[in-house]
């Protein structure tokens, strides 16, 4: 309804998003489960569509039980012809303090720990795939990260990515260390 997107106007106006919003009232909705906005992402000079999505209630009846859902997709293609257009930079220096690996079992601790050290600034992601020891230690190379940090019962085992050393704790010893994240850094 029109008063529907007036609250959604109203919404990104006071985040100051106003210039960059366009209605098309003549749109039609091509998939029979969207239940409310449907919208597009566009950059200037580049008509082609880089993200769209909208709310779907409908679309969770085709698998069972309805359920209230919204959200969007990137159109990857599209997105990078665009930044080449614009000549944005897609490398990036990517850097991380820890990266924890975890089986389903240490999952609550470790994501408990992880959010701890976040809030004491500290950049940490999280691996829950379980996959092997060597491409854990690749994939947190690959991340430039300058720790990894694996959860094996109420032990936590960390390797310095720099010169691959590696100590041992138990994990409420550890999780002490997070009031001095000068110490934690420096293993």
């Amino acid at each position: 309804s029109l008063e529907n997107l007036k609250a959604v106007y109203e919404v990104l106006k006071a985040q100051g998003m106003e210039k960059y919003i366009l209605f098309d009232l003549g749109f039609t909705n091509q998939f029979n489960y969207y239940t409310g906005v449907i919208y597009k992402g566009y950059v200037s000079n580049y008509g082609r569509v880089l993200l769209a999505g909208g709310r779907y209630d409908k679309l969770m009846e085709q698998f069972g039980e309805g359920k209230p859902a919204c959200g969007f997709g990137f159109n990857v293609d599209q997105l990078i012809e665009a930044m080449n257009i614009y000549e944005i930079n897609q490398a990036y220096d990517c850097h991380t303090d820890f990266y924890m690996v975890c089986s389903d079992a240490n999952m609550v601790s470790a994501q408990a720990l992880a959010e701890s050290m976040r809030r004491k600034g500290m950049i940490v992601e999280m691996d829950i795939f379980q996959n092997d020891l060597q491409f854990q230690i690749f994939n947190a190379g690959f991340r430039n990260a300058d720790h990894m940090v694996e959860f094996i019962g109420d032990k936590i085992t960390v390797r310095r990515t720099a010169d691959k050393a590696v100590k041992t704790y138990k994990v409420k010893n550890y999780a002490k260390l997070i009031n001095e994240p000068a110490e934690m850094k420096k293993f």
